[in-house]
């Protein structure tokens, strides 16, 4: 493999596509691709391709950042930011065909008193118990269609976002569900929305709607879903060892000797390190050669990490980090936090490799703005 640091991120998209059958035959609603904060660490333009070939009809991102760098790696596609733009930077999304989400009142307001010229698509969010953006009553939402829609706006759908969906208990997903519906249904005399979403990820997997004609997925695509074990994670990490030495007993390791040596042995360096996003927390974690377990030891550095072997290892015998031994969801829970962090947290110093069918079929490497495809 071209790239000269030996750690890397697998992705299978050969997995990737059975997920996607597997959404589809669960939920055959429209699909709008999540793909926002580099595809949750997967690589946004290479998923963005594979996604629209397999079927949907849009790409949701956080920003208008994120949405031109797209079009700048020539994704031509349908794109919603779905959180803020500014309103001074509206004529820019025009110019670039991005759909906006329209987050408040004030916002409306704002853009009118702009007027920007040519079509803007927006989709009005509808906050049902987030509290994080949407407008919050039906009046500011009818304000919003009397204000806007017809003019230079084409008012192309309407959303919510489910704040439990993940839950058992789905008591507080239907509360949400029932506000949704009661406006939806009320604003179709003044719009004729063209996409009504609602459900993410777990809510695709197992909640059931009839106003809704489209569902946004994000980490269901990637392979983990509270609801459904029929996906599969689609990304691994790899490292290798860069450097192997005899450790004698009552020696310490790394920054601020954390870890003392019980007995002579080995330590295994390895080239990962917190500025790649293998975070400190993962000092006294595992990872594994082959079927051994091997813990991580010492501070977890910049670039570097050290890890307690069982034996000596030649230099570059492949490490497994996340994988077929260590799931994302455990490691996860290990963590304190969620799989979306620990995928998101990956940094653009480590290489993106592209499987299908057990082939490699592209690398991506954007630290040396070096994209390859076999």
């Amino acid at each position: 493999m071209n790239f000269y640091r030996d750690t890397f991120a697998q992705i299978d998209l050969t997995q990737f596509e059975e997920n996607i059958k597997r959404i589809k035959n669960v939920n055959g609603k429209q699909m709008i691709a999540v793909i926002k904060a580099n595809a949750y660490g997967h690589g946004a333009s290479y998923i963005a391709r594979k996604v629209m070939e397999l079927g949907a009809v849009m790409l949701a991102v956080s920003s208008l950042d994120e949405a031109i760098t797209l079009r700048h790696d020539g994704i031509d596609a349908p794109i919603l930011c779905v959180g803020y733009t500014r309103p001074r930077d509206v004529s820019l999304a025009m110019f670039y065909d991005i759909t906006l989400t329209v987050p408040s009142l004030e916002w409306c307001n704002e853009l009118e008193k702009i007027k920007p010229e040519g079509k803007l698509k927006v989709h009005l969010a509808y906050d049902t118990g987030m509290n994080r953006i949407g407008m919050k009553t039906i009046d500011e939402l009818k304000e919003c269609i009397t204000t806007l829609h017809g003019k230079y706006v084409c008012i192309d759908g309407i959303f919510t976002h489910y704040t439990m969906s993940d839950a058992d208990d789905e008591i507080m997903t239907n509360d949400q569900y029932r506000k949704f519906k009661e406006v939806v249904v009320e604003l179709q005399n003044l719009c004729n929305f063209t996409y009504i979403h609602a459900s993410n990820s777990d809510a695709t997997m197992h909640y059931k709607e009839d106003i809704t004609n489209a569902v946004r997925i994000g980490l269901v695509m990637f392979g983990i879903s509270s609801f459904d074990t029929e996906v599969k994670p689609i990304l691994s990490l790899y490292t290798r060892l860069s450097r192997v030495k005899k450790v004698n007993k009552g020696e310490g390791i790394g920054y601020s000797q954390t870890y003392t040596m019980s007995e002579d042995g080995y330590i295994g360096t390895i080239p990962i390190g917190y500025a790649d996003g293998w975070i400190r927390k993962n000092q006294d974690r595992s990872c594994y050669i082959g079927k051994e377990a091997c813990r991580f030891v010492g501070r977890i550095c910049m670039d570097q990490a050290m890890i307690l072997l069982d034996k000596e290892y030649p230099v570059d015998t492949p490490v497994e980090l996340i994988g077929p031994h260590v799931s994302l969801v455990e490691m996860a829970k290990e963590l304190d936090t969620i799989p979306y962090e620990i995928m998101c947290l990956l940094t653009d110093r480590v290489p993106r490799v592209y499987l299908e069918n057990g082939e490699v079929v592209a690398i991506d490497n954007p630290r040396m703005r070096y994209s390859e495809a076999k």
